[in-house]
C-alpha cells in the first residue's frame, strides 16, 4: 500500500514492518540462545526465514493464490518454518 499511495499511508506500514522485523530477530535470537536452531543456522538467517514465513505475501500466496483455508495456510507456514529452522530434538 505504501508503494501505491505513500502520502495516504504515511509511514504506518513501514513502522509496522520495522516492528515485525524486530520481532522476528528477537524470536530468532531466543531460538539460538535456547539451542533450538539447526546446526549451522545463525540467528540472522533464522530471522530472514521467519520474516518471509510471517509475511502477508506468504500467507496470501497460499490463501488467495492456492485457495487454501486460513487454518491450513497457518499450519503449513509454521511447519515450513519448523522444518527449515529447528534442530531435530527426537531422542
Amino acid at each position: 500500500m505504501e508503494v501505491l499511495d505513500p502520502e495516504a499511508v504515511g509511514g504506518t506500514i513501514r513502522r509496522s514492518e520495522e516492528r515485525r522485523a524486530e520481532g522476528m530477530a528477537w524470536a530468532a535470537r531466543r531460538l539460538r540462545e535456547q539451542g533450538y536452531l539447526r546446526p549451522g543456522v545463525s540467528a540472522n538467517e533464522a530471522a530472514h526465514v521467519l520474516w518471509i514465513q510471517a509475511s502477508f505475501e506468504a500467507f496470501d500466496l497460499l490463501y488467495t493464490g492456492r485457495g487454501l483455508p486460513a487454518k491450513r495456510v497457518a499450519d503449513l507456514l509454521v511447519a515450513i518454518a519448523e522444518r527449515s529452522l529447528l534442530a531435530d530434538t527426537r531422542p
